[in-house]
């Protein structure tokens, strides 16, 4: 995904307690369960967004994330 949208600083995949299991960077994989975005797709929500500072970068950036009943996206 990260090639085919070069303007994507972060693209990660996150389980359901928040902890990153993926990402196209070299930082260690890290906890987003205090994010807003990740809070609503745990809730229910099938699409969430939150415009936010990166945390590994302090550039900002948009949350986004698609949600289905196993798996946060």
């Amino acid at each position: 995904m990260a090639a085919a949208f070069p303007h994507m600083y972060l693209v990660s995949t996150t389980d359901l307690n928040g902890m990153n299991v993926a990402r196209n960077d070299d930082t260690a994989l890290l906890n987003y369960s205090d994010r807003q975005w990740f809070r609503d797709a745990r809730d229910g929500a099938p699409l969430t967004f939150q415009t936010l500072i990166g945390r590994t970068n302090n550039k900002p950036g948009v949350g986004r994330v698609h949600a289905d009943q196993k798996r946060v996206w």
